[in-house]
């Protein structure tokens, strides 16, 4: 028992010494990985300080979404009555109206103001509300359409006398407008107890100077995934209105539908939809409501691959011609325009011409 007591003994700590040199350098590890967490994790300070500069950050830009470039606060405050006068100069006749009505239906939405709607009046000097667009040079585009590039600057100026709004563009004064919204929507616009009764807000004196950062400021709203009715895009757009968003990219074409009325090739519509497609009147429509918004909408066209609704309506366009179904589901497919085939280049230059009277801006996204 004593000899083989002896001779085990060394093996016992050989394997000891094995089992500790491999398992120290895992508990550094450990350590280590240990230490750095807590190191990132952040102080009770600086989770304070952290939520103290965003409040101030907020403060400062009024809680405007989003923060404009340039505020400055004055003495005093502007009250707004229930009917307030406005004036509006420079801005293309259509769009004027449909900016009233705009106004008018986010304003009623505020509570405890009793908008009873506007006064239009001619004379600037009277108004309580001036927007004024200096700029002519867009009234010489077709229909006045947005477009990349666009001055969207404007100049908002809130005095004890009045509100005044000026752009370059109408696109400018929008997003004017809808700052002003956001002013008469904040919590301390909302008239103290004694004005209740007369429905009026208290407005801030406030200057701001302000343009988009970007140019480009999209959403992207899938369609043919998931059909979207008209009625609910309107209301995206009149969120990206809200938000000074600038381009709708708009999805219509793929492996699960083609959603777009086509007179030149109308088998896409007819039997690669499941007759859930929009008209061409109501993407015309929509074109202009959005156009009302300031929001430029780009048309998404996929090709040569995404092409398996084309497949079903054009099986002899496609690079292995055989009969197609229509996909109903996610996922990646493999047909595929023939590149080599004249009428593929044929069927695009058509269908490019026909997707450009419907949709007048300056790009189109292929996929």
């Amino acid at each position: 028992m004593g000899i083989s007591q002896r001779n085990h003994a060394p093996s016992y700590h050989l394997t000891l010494n094995n089992q500790i040199g491999k398992i120290l350098p895992r508990l550094s590890l450990i350590l280590i990985l240990l230490c750095l967490l807590l190191v990132s994790l952040p102080s009770d300070a600086s989770y304070v300080d952290s939520n103290q500069k965003l409040k101030n950050k907020n403060q400062q830009c009024l809680s405007l979404m989003p923060c404009p470039k340039q505020l400055m606060k004055g003495q005093g405050s502007f009250i707004l009555t229930k009917s307030p006068k406005l004036f509006i100069s420079g801005m293309s006749e259509k769009r004027r109206k449909s900016v009233i009505q705009r106004l008018t239906e986010q304003l009623k939405k505020i509570s405890n103001y009793n908008f009873q709607g506007f006064i239009i009046i001619n004379d600037a000097a009277l108004a309580d509300i001036n927007v004024n667009i200096e700029s002519n040079v867009q009234q010489s585009k077709p229909n006045n359409l947005p477009k990349l590039g666009d001055d969207e600057s404007y100049q908002l100026s809130i005095t004890e006398q009045g509100i005044s709004i000026t752009a370059q563009s109408d696109f400018g004064a929008l997003h004017g407008l809808t700052t002003l919204v956001q002013i008469i929507a904040l919590p301390e616009s909302y008239p103290e107890a004694e004005m209740a009764s007369k429905s009026q807000l208290q407005l801030p004196v406030v200057t701001l100077v302000d343009e988009p950062r970007f140019k480009w400021r999209g959403l992207l709203i899938d369609s043919v995934r998931h059909f979207i009715p008209l009625s609910t895009i309107k209301r995206q757009l009149d969120g990206m209105a809200a938000a000074k968003l600038n381009v709708f990219h708009w999805h219509l074409t793929d492996d699960q539908g083609w959603r777009i009325e086509s007179k030149t090739y109308p088998k896409l519509h007819q039997l690669a939809s499941d007759n859930l497609y929009y008209t061409q009147q109501e993407i015309k429509d929509l074109v202009i409501y959005a156009s009302n918004l300031g929001i430029r909408v780009v048309p998404e066209f996929d090709l040569p691959g995404h092409a398996s609704a084309i497949a079903v309506a054009y099986p002899e366009l496609m690079a292995e011609q055989k009969r197609y179904v229509m996909e109903r589901h996610w996922g990646v497919f493999e047909p595929l325009l023939d590149v080599t085939n004249p009428n593929v280049y044929k069927f695009i230059d058509t269908l490019v011409t026909e997707l450009t009277g419907l949709f007048p801006d300056e790009y189109l996204h292929i996929g």
